[in-house]
């Protein structure tokens, strides 16, 4: 399978606000993620993304966009507007390029 020049970035585009972002999950953006969810480390991160709700939602997204908006809040992440199953689907695809290094 061949990656994209995003997915090799470890990028996923994502619509917020409607406006083209891109959510990336570093290293630091998954131990923020980790921290926030209260998760045992990395191995709780494959079963808490697949809860698909709110909450966890806003705090992939709130991850994802750090490495853009350091100052970032998840208060201002719960005030966007994001459809949920694209968005949703899109975060995942970019833990798995963090975790496993394919979507």
């Amino acid at each position: 399978m061949k990656l994209t020049a995003d997915q090799l970035r470890g990028r996923v585009r994502v619509l917020i606000d409607g406006e083209e972002c891109f959510l990336r999950f570093d290293q630091g953006a998954l131990a923020r993620l980790i921290d926030e969810l209260g998760l045992d480390g990395l191995a709780g991160v494959p079963s808490a993304v697949m809860t698909l709700d709110a909450d966890t939602l806003s705090a992939l997204v709130w991850a994802g966009r750090l490495w853009e908006l350091p100052e970032l809040t998840r208060e201002t992440v719960r005030d966007w507007f994001y459809p949920m199953l694209p968005t949703y689907n899109a975060a995942v695809e970019g833990i798995n390029l963090a975790l496993w290094g394919q979507p």
